[in-house]
């Protein structure tokens, strides 16, 4: 088990994957409805090194477009 003290606190900087080991697993809070994800809480925790992050929304996407309401391009691989 994980201890949630452990890692670097990340909060304010929304990320996808955590900048302390690389992890892309996160713990949250969430409000389910009709058995799908209704909100979430932002405010989370890496599921593999413990350290507190901020969850993204769509929003925090560098390529969201405000106006379109969409995503016009996905990031590039992790691995490039």
């Amino acid at each position: 088990m994980v201890s949630e003290d452990s890692g670097i606190n990340q909060r304010g900087i929304p990320t996808h994957q955590c900048i302390n080991c690389g992890g892309e697993w996160f713990k949250v809070l969430c409000r389910f409805e009709d058995y799908e994800i209704a909100q979430y809480i932002v405010e989370a925790t890496c599921g593999d090194c413990g350290a507190e992050v901020d969850a993204p929304t769509l929003p925090d996407h560098p390529f969201w477009d405000a106006e379109r309401k969409e995503i016009t391009k996905p990031l590039p691989p992790l691995d490039e």
